[in-house]
């Protein structure tokens, strides 16, 4: 189980996609109007969902031209894996979960 999770945290680049996050929590802690929990928990879980999705895509199209490169040779779909099922469904679901995560947490926005 923890070998899948690893797997999927190269995939999603789980570093880069944190950094992301923080980026934007820092855009958000920096805003002169005070937000709520809720608007502070759609941020971080909408940024991580979406920064994840963008990640595991571009590596899903660059597969091909990652595995000519040898910096990129070692990454989760040059060396197969994760299985083309299980590939298409975590994409389909991190793709299909932000938008539903935007909604929730949007209603749940306090506006001034």
């Amino acid at each position: 189980s923890s070998g899948i999770n690893a797997e999927y945290g190269q995939l999603s680049k789980s570093r880069l996609t944190t950094l992301v996050v923080l980026t934007a929590l820092a855009g958000f802690a920096f805003n002169p109007v005070s937000g709520s929990w809720a608007a502070l928990a759609g941020v971080s879980t909408g940024t991580f969902l979406c920064s994840g999705a963008a990640n595991a895509c571009n590596q899903v199209m660059e597969a091909p031209f990652d595995a000519q490169m040898d910096r990129c040779k070692q990454r989760v779909m040059v060396r197969h894996l994760i299985t083309p099922l299980y590939r298409h469904i975590s994409l389909l679901l991190l793709l299909l979960q932000h938008p539903c995560q935007c909604i929730l947490h949007i209603s749940c926005l306090e506006f001034l």
